[in-house]
């Protein structure tokens, strides 16, 4: 039963009434939130309920300027999550359905997004919101000619929203619309159909109401600088950013990550001007009573994070002429999150070059720099280290294992893993022979699979994972990975594109032999966009070397004198470079000319697998698990180079893989069997 259903009959049509007679142009997005918008529970919001600005008050002025009584066009809203952002374009919907009956657009970055918001956040909302309701918008009946489906909802006088993914061309197509919601664009493909930038081809949708007023609102947290939607947008807007009145001094300033500090057990924020403390009980006050100002820079108003209450005034009233608008919300600026919280969140995913870039993007709103030059590979020569390969350095614990196959070879590479995902080259070699042919597959086998590798007690310890590169002579990969999936022995499919994570979910591939099909094996999708961005951030790690006191870096990799220069020159055979798409530009990995790459594919694969274990998830209570379990004392990277001889404590009496294989692992049952086949 509806809220409407629940009043009384009389009530029920008196409010029915007063709507029916209210001018359109009096009420605004904000105004139609604030009275009309109902947050369902089912949406996962801790503040169900009558929508209330208190909640989130820097979206009061977006909304706003969303209203089609504003002349603003374009709304750019570049945001870290847990702001709020979506439930602005949410509100944008509620107001052209029941207000204006507006022909709508919204796009998601694929079909499945799209499916998936209006499963999470539409048409919960439309059913929880009694101005929404089927004298508004058209039930969701899949026979009912004339209601509303999933993707499409049809407003009761005229208007319609269409759902698509920016992965759809047909989606983009054949309609004209007079409000956008662009959801996640810097997530969105860079060719939709192969009729070029989706995002140009939605906001055609709009160009038959360039006369009587379009609005369309863009939402994202930011992608990879250079290439980033909301970003590029944000930068011709009037780039908008919340100023608040310091409670000390009075003056105006920004929120800035870099500005939180511990004072004694409390996080606070620095002030820029008077250096006093904003306290975390005083935020919530001060964001309420925030002003967005346009902040893009001028000779009369150069960028600055310190600004008087004169200023603030000056700068609002002054003259954006046809820019669009844009609003930068961080994570600062929210009561869903604590400063603390924020503050915590990054010293745990400081030294992890993917998390690093998680918190820039998710938290702080900011598109994260990508380093583009590989690191020079002289200077990774200079920082190779004296131990031997086909033994397990100090500080390494877990071992991972890539296999490339070549038209004449297979290559391959071990790799062990330790505190903060510092890594040890462990061995490397090259098998000769025709991958086409069983026997060079069972040299592979005789040479790794099931290989152990002593510490330096002599103790033995597996290979915890092993990937092969299935892009060429795929099916030979497949019916191997196949008879050996027992062994920790896994097919991967290298992905590039910055979108795609490190490691997806599997899918089941037909293993044909002879013409017959002898059975499936599961091929894993992996990310070789953002692994080698990781790769090459951890060996930037290993060019700055120790410090002072001998300590390396959290994350670096460390290599033995016995490998040369072919080595690291395949390490370092890539650099990224700008790309234009379409009139887009993007950042693609390229090769460098005539350089084999083998070593950076290699790298990439052990990564991913490392990854996928979860090892970039430990903390150092697990990895003290991980040593106590194999015997071994808990060495850190920087501790192993002041270490002459770190491994006297007794042998394990179990191997370590048997009992992470049996979920003894107090603290990570789901560690090294994670990639087992079923």
């Amino acid at each position: 039963m509806s809220a409407a259903e629940d009043l009384p009959a009389s009530a029920w049509l008196r409010e029915r009434f007063a709507r029916a007679i209210r001018p359109v142009s009096d009420l605004s997005v904000d105004q139609w939130a604030e009275r009309e918008r109902v947050v369902p529970p089912e949406s996962g919001s801790p503040y169900p309920g009558p929508w209330r600005h208190e909640v989130a008050p820097y979206l009061v002025e977006i909304m706003q300027v969303l209203s089609f009584n504003h002349p603003a066009r374009n709304v750019w809203i570049k945001k870290a999550h847990q702001t709020g952002g979506s439930e602005a374009g949410l509100n944008f919907f509620g107001y052209c359905a029941d207000v204006h009956a507006a022909p709508m657009l919204i796009v998601l970055p694929t079909i499945e997004e799209a499916s998936k918001y209006n499963r999470i956040k539409l048409q919960p909302m439309i059913d929880a919101t009694p101005a929404l309701g089927p004298h508004r918008v058209r039930t969701q009946q899949a026979r009912e000619v004339g209601g509303s489906t999933g993707s499409f909802k049809r407003f009761v006088g005229g208007g319609f929203a269409q759902l698509t993914g920016a992965n759809s061309s047909s989606g983009l197509q054949m309609v004209s619309v007079r409000a956008s919601i662009f959801e996640e664009i810097s997530e969105w493909p860079a060719d939709a159909g192969d009729r070029g930038d989706p995002l140009e081809q939605a906001e055609k949708r709009s160009t038959a109401w360039s006369e009587v007023g379009y609005k369309r609102v863009y939402v994202s947290t930011p992608g990879i600088a250079g290439m980033c939607r909301i970003s590029a947008g944000y930068e011709k807007s009037d780039q908008r950013q919340l100023y608040v009145e310091c409670p000390r001094c009075e003056l105006w300033i920004t929120l800035i990550f870099d500005q939180l500090e511990e004072a004694g057990e409390e996080i606070v924020h620095r002030c820029q001007a008077c250096k006093g403390e904003i306290h975390q009980h005083e935020r919530d006050a001060i964001v309420a009573a925030g002003q967005w100002v346009p902040s893009f820079p001028d000779e009369e108003h150069p960028p600055t994070t310190v600004l008087t209450r004169d200023e603030v005034d000056s700068w609002r009233d002054r003259d954006c002429g046809r820019r669009d608008h844009g609003y930068y919300v961080t994570q600062l600026h929210s009561r869903m999150v604590s400063w603390e919280d924020t503050y915590r969140g990054w010293l745990k995913a400081e030294g992890n070059p993917e998390a690093e870039k998680v918190f820039t993007q998710q938290v702080l709103g900011v598109a994260w720099e990508q380093e583009r030059d590989a690191p020079g590979w002289e200077s990774l020569m200079l920082r190779r280290e004296d131990y031997q390969l086909g033994q397990i350095p100090p500080g390494a614990f877990v071992l991972t294992a890539m296999v490339d196959v070549q038209g004449d070879r297979l290559e391959w590479a071990v790799y062990g893993w330790g505190v903060g995902m510092s890594a040890w080259l462990v061995d490397v070699g090259v098998i000769t022979g025709d991958p086409g042919q069983d026997e060079t597959w069972d040299k592979l086998d005789e040479t790794l699979v099931g290989r152990t590798y002593p510490d330096a007690n002599g103790a033995l310890w597996p290979i915890d994972a092993l990937g092969i590169d299935a892009g060429y002579m795929s099916h030979m990969v497949y019916r191997f990975a196949r008879a050996r999936r027992r062994e920790r022995v896994f097919a991967l499919d290298g992905r590039p594109g910055h979108t795609h994570p490190l490691i997806g979910a599997p899918k089941r591939q037909a293993v044909s032999w002879g013409g017959k099909r002898i059975g499936s094996v599961l091929l894993w999708p992996t990310g070789t966009w953002p692994a080698k961005s990781w790769v090459y951030a951890s060996l930037r790690k290993t060019v700055e070397g120790p410090d002072d006191k001998d300590h390396w870096p959290t994350g670096a990799w460390h290599f033995p004198t016995e490998v040369g220069e072919d080595f690291f020159q395949q390490l370092t055979a890539e650099y990224l470079d700008a790309v234009n798409r379409g009139g887009r530009i993007i950042l693609e990995w390229k090769q460098v000319r005539r350089q084999a790459n083998e070593q950076l594919d290699l790298a990439v694969g052990a990564l991913v697998l490392a990854h996928h274990l979860g090892l970039d998830r430990y903390k150092p209570a697990d990895w003290e698990d991980v040593a106590n379990t194999r015997g071994m004392p808990m060495v850190t990277a920087s501790e192993a180079e002041e270490k002459t001889d770190p491994l006297h404590r007794r042998g394990p009496t179990k191997t370590a893989a048997s009992e992470l294989r049996r979920g003894r692992h107090r603290r990570r049952r789901r560690t090294l069997t994670s990639l087992r086949g079923k």
